[in-house]
């Protein structure tokens, strides 16, 4: 992808910083680290969310047998 400069081309422009192709490598890489960033955050979410509803049904199914209990 990348390619050498000639040295001996003197028609071509001295070209300082960011070539297209190392642009394009460096957008590309960010990119993914934001893609990669976001399924872990939705990840984090859906499993906390998942904890959660657990929690909120054990309490639940807890609470239901107390009742039971203390009505007998």
């Amino acid at each position: 992808m990348l390619q050498q400069r000639k040295r001996d081309a003197p028609t071509r422009p001295n070209l300082r910083g960011w070539l297209l192709p190392d642009a394009l490598l460096a957008l590309s890489l960010v990119t993914l680290t934001l893609v990669f960033t976001q399924q872990a955050l939705q990840v984090t979410s859906r499993v906390e969310r998942q904890r959660q509803h657990r929690l909120e049904r054990a309490r639940y199914h807890r609470d239901q047998r107390l009742e039971r209990w203390l009505a007998s």
